[in-house]
């Protein structure tokens, strides 16, 4: 237990002086490839994630869902503003935290859960700020879908990875501009938080919420363990909406490295 607590002090240490992700291989001179290098989220990448949140999120199912409801017809510049603030904040704790990072200055952008990084008073605060600020932002029926996908969700994450998803890391959020896809820039920044796993000793997990999805986490090493369906009920007109729960074993000679250790 002393020689796991060692180590794990170690990884963290060298985490937190690390300014890069694992890379993308070099590419052979003439292929017209660039090379792709992941770092961290710095404060002035905040406005350029936002941009590209927007514009990857335009047709995710899962978003259409949580936001498309009646009662948020028509303008409300006031309510749109306060959601900019707050994905603001919500970026800024990610910088502070150092749990974010991009390719490109934000054309790619993903924010993962360490569980090996204690969460700092500042983090918690924001936390609490932005649940408390949610329920003013969001509308009632936006309310009520996010609690409904939000249930769903914790079942299926207790239900198929149990308590050991706690020691897992998590790809929280992975988005690409949409001009940008296809440059293997999401590609390298998954393989940035697998390898943090591996090199902990963990498993990895990611939630999907657009099927086209599949092929690409599949090609990252992941699963689909549970695929959850959302939107039975009156407000939503459309069809339901599947989510995939995808999750990545430990790769074999990093589990015997782990055990050996």
């Amino acid at each position: 237990m002393a020689e796991l607590r060692r180590r794990d002090a170690s990884l963290r240490a060298h985490s937190d002086s690390q300014q890069t992700l694992l890379t993308e291989e070099s590419p052979r001179k003439g292929s017209g490839r660039e090379r792709v290098v992941p770092r961290r989220m710095q404060y002035g990448d905040i406005s350029t994630v936002y941009d590209t949140m927007h514009r990857a999120n335009a047709g995710d199912p899962l978003q259409r869902f949580l936001l498309a409801t009646s009662d948020s017809a028509g303008p409300h510049p006031i309510r749109t503003a306060a959601r900019k603030l707050l994905y603001y904040v919500q970026y800024a704790t990610e910088v502070h935290a150092r749990i974010a990072w991009v390719v490109q200055g934000g054309a790619s952008y993903m924010r993962f859960g360490d569980p090996f990084r204690p969460k700092t008073w500042l983090t918690r605060a924001a936390d609490c700020a932005a649940a408390a600020a949610l329920g003013w932002v969001l509308t009632k029926q936006q309310r009520a879908r996010r609690t409904e996908f939000r249930t769903k969700l914790l079942t299926a994450v207790h239900a198929r990875l149990g308590d050991g998803a706690r020691r897992m890391v998590e790809v929280a959020i992975l988005m690409t501009a949409p001009e940008c896809q296809g440059r293997g820039y999401a590609s390298a920044l998954v393989r940035g938080a697998t390898g943090l796993a591996d090199a902990h000793g963990v498993g990895s997990f990611v939630v999907s919420s657009n099927v086209a999805n599949r092929g690409f986490y599949r090609a990252c090493g992941f699963e689909i363990v549970e695929t959850l369906w959302v939107g039975d009920e009156p407000t939503w007109d459309g069809e339901l909406v599947p989510v995939d729960l995808m999750a990545r074993e430990l790769e074999q000679g990093r589990a015997k490295e782990a055990e050996a250790e």
